[in-house]
């Protein structure tokens, strides 16, 4: 089986914009990378819940080994 190929976890969500939109970003010891930013025309609670969901996604693909 081929592992991941991904930028491996942990993900953060991360308010951008005065709160208007979250990015969900890794921070290695050699590299910051922005996995995915969330959309500015979802209300806040909704726009938190989808990037909390994605920057889950590594612990959420651990879990099923």
């Amino acid at each position: 089986m081929i592992g991941p190929q991904w930028t491996p976890g942990p993900w953060m969500v991360e308010p951008i914009n005065d709160g208007e939109t979250h990015q969900i970003t890794t921070c290695e010891t050699t590299c910051f990378a922005v996995i995915a930013e969330t959309p500015e025309n979802s209300s806040y609670h909704t726009d938190r819940a989808n990037a909390n969901l994605i920057a889950a996604a590594p612990e959420l693909y651990a879990a099923l080994d």
